[in-house]
């Protein structure tokens, strides 16, 4: 399951309710398997203001973070609302595609 979720995080970003539903299995399966990409450094939390605004590292500019068992990471968000989201990061991408850094 690893491998699928690391998969869709280098293609782009999701929240942990889209995760869900492309890896179409049960929430505790996805949050272990997201912890430990998270755990690894190969995927990271990123941070959008609303549907429309870019992506960011969360950072001291963002707001505080859910846990992952907060039942509002699990739920799709209004458009108006922020988003957390998870990504690929450089080392995730590389160890996605065999790369050897």
């Amino acid at each position: 399951m690893r491998e699928e979720v690391l998969s869709l995080l280098t293609e782009d970003y999701y929240g942990l309710w889209e995760l869900r539903v492309q890896v179409g299995t049960e929430r505790d399966q996805v949050a272990e398997a997201v912890q430990g990409l998270l755990d690894a450094g190969l995927v990271a939390w990123f941070y959008r203001a609303s549907d429309a605004s870019p992506a960011t590292p969360e950072g001291s500019n963002t707001p505080p973070r859910p846990g992952l068992g907060d039942h509002s990471h699990w739920q799709v968000p209004r458009p108006e609302r922020g988003q957390w989201l998870l990504g690929a990061t450089a080392a995730g991408v590389s160890a996605y595609l065999g790369i050897e850094e």
